[in-house]
């Protein structure tokens, strides 16, 4: 009967242990959530830094730009990166990474993730991300004329919807009502 009553007794302690740290985890999220809120609409700095190509880029850029801050060490940082390897070829080429991690770790997250080394930032010390008033991680951001205009956990899903207000469509072919039977154009051209 003893032994009973303590095999109770570890499951009811397991049971609260485990429900304390799902509430914390939550507490923790929410918050999270409503600091990165409060930098939304605030304008960085434009800094020159060095790419890892070993390029001066000026950050943010004036125009639109979506970044992806990741931290070494950052089990959801590797996912995402991982995830973001088999996008598409216009969506990494939104993506400017800052790598909260040192030069070769960089390397290999641009190397793993497909990211061209002009777009990729080692920031071990965390003084860029420090710039754009990020501290958790992953943190996703998009700024236009170097205003902050979204800042939300990252996802593959949130990459790809915010990229696409970043790359620009190319130009549409003309529809096929344009061309006749014979080949040519409306217009009488000739297709090349």
């Amino acid at each position: 009967m003893a032994e009973v009553l303590a095999a109770a007794a570890v499951v009811l302690a397991l049971i609260a242990i485990t429900s304390t740290l799902v509430l914390a985890n939550e507490l923790g999220n929410v918050r999270s959530r409503g600091l990165q809120q409060e930098w939304v609409g605030q304008q960085v700095t434009s800094e020159t830094v060095r790419a890892l190509s070993g390029r001066p880029v000026d950050l943010p850029p004036h125009g639109g730009a979506l970044f992806l801050f990741a931290m070494n060490g950052c089990v959801p940082c590797e996912t995402l990166l991982a995830a973001l390897a088999s996008s598409t070829p216009a969506v990494r080429a939104a993506i400017f990474l800052v790598a909260r991690a040192h030069q070769d770790i960089a390397e290999d997250w641009a190397a793993r993730a497909s990211l061209a080394r002009d777009s990729v930032f080692p920031d071990q010390h965390g003084k860029l991300s420090g710039r754009f008033f990020v501290s958790n991680y992953p943190t996703l951001m998009l700024t236009i004329g170097g205003r902050i205009q979204q800042m939300t956990p990252g996802s593959i899903e949130e990459i790809e919807k915010l990229a696409q207000l970043i790359v620009v469509p190319p130009s549409p072919t003309p529809p096929p009502s344009a061309l006749d039977i014979s080949g040519s154009t409306t217009n009488g051209e000739a297709l090349g």
